[in-house]
């Protein structure tokens, strides 16, 4: 991909192509390393389970137990959530 180009004193120079290839595979590089990075960042900050939840070792899960009241009447029973 090197196009050097001599000219009639015998100098060297590289083509303007070469430049921008040059300059397009410094991006390429950058954006390949950023994008290690983040997934690396990711990867590794995953939010663990919770701790107090259900054990999802033994399935199917078992049901809450119910914690609130049923009574014979809607006012006299009593929600389990807030």
């Amino acid at each position: 991909m090197l196009q050097i180009v001599t000219d009639v004193a015998g100098n060297h120079t590289v083509t303007e192509f070469d430049r921008y290839y040059k300059q397009g595979c410094l991006i390429m590089k950058r954006m390949t390393a950023a994008v290690i990075f983040v997934s690396a960042f990711f990867c590794c900050s995953a939010v663990p389970a919770a701790e107090n939840g259900p054990d999802r070792a033994i399935l199917p899960i078992k049901d809450p137990q119910f914690k609130g009241k049923i009574g014979k009447t809607f006012a006299d029973s009593k929600q389990d959530y807030p």
